[in-house]
């Protein structure tokens, strides 16, 4: 595993504009109305992401750890499963929040807890807000977003987070964040960014806005011959990136 070089990967982001429930009754109707955007992003250790968002629901599957996950409204439970194993487990809201996915993020942002202020604003059309975390000396060790060598002798340095505002519940952009182990916060992520006054490290990185598409209702519900299981972190990486993983960190996904 390599930690230095950023990899680049894209994420589709595709906001909906109308509510997907639970029930297969409604998903010929709302399977006409849905649609949304997809954006490219660049980030440190995080690999690819394909993530699906409407005001209802939501599904991010991790194209290079191999497991996905989707949540509904109301509770916004999150469901994990994993196509390779066949295997799936399920978490209320409240516990996934406090789930932290060492594996795929990047431990500095674990310490954004509340935001100092947040401002709204558009660019291209789009809404987005910004927000501003209290400085910290976390940079992260081995998990540093690019140029993050440059933030070792820094000890004041804040984190900014960048969102695209949309009309959902804040679970939705919430259970996306917390990906990236960021706190609850209106809007899906599109950039995490560490300031100094001198230099910048971006953890995700919003680089290109391609197209919108018609979202499959089909995409929010497990598929069928899943077995479930306890949720634990096995469901976050494969036989071999556990042993990566044991290497790197020594100590394993357990």
């Amino acid at each position: 595993m390599n930690n230095r070089l950023p990899a680049l990967f894209s994420v589709a982001f595709l906001f909906c504009l109308t509510g997907v429930g639970w029930s297969a009754a409604d998903a010929a109707e709302s399977a006409k109305k849905l649609s949304g955007y997809e954006l490219e992003q660049l980030t440190s250790l995080n690999g690819k992401y394909r993530v699906y968002v409407c005001p209802d629901a939501v599904r991010v599957d991790h194209l290079s750890y191999g497991f996905s996950f989707i949540s509904k409204a109301p509770l916004w439970d999150v469901l994990v499963f994993r196509p390779d194993s066949r295997q799936y487990a399920q978490v209320s809201y409240k516990d996934w929040m406090k789930t932290n996915l060492i594996l795929v993020s990047t431990l500095w942002t674990m310490e954004l807890k509340k935001p100092l202020s947040s401002r709204h604003f558009e660019q291209s059309g789009q809404p987005y807000i910004n927000y501003v975390f209290p400085s910290t000396s976390v940079t992260g060790g081995y998990f540093r977003g690019d140029r993050g060598n440059d933030f070792k002798s820094l000890e004041n340095n804040r984190g900014e987070v960048t969102s695209l505002d949309f009309p959902a519940d804040i679970h939705a952009g919430s259970v996306i964040g917390r990906a990236v182990c960021l706190p609850e916060l209106r809007g899906v992520p599109v950039q995490v960014t560490r300031r100094s006054a001198t230099v910048n490290s971006w953890t995700l990185k919003t680089i290109k806005t391609k197209s919108s598409e018609a979202i499959p209702v089909e995409l929010f519900t497990l598929p069928a011959g899943y077995k479930k299981i306890a949720f634990s972190r096995s469901l976050f990486s494969s036989s071999t990136q556990k042993e990566d993983i044991d290497d790197f960190f020594g100590m394993g996904a357990k």
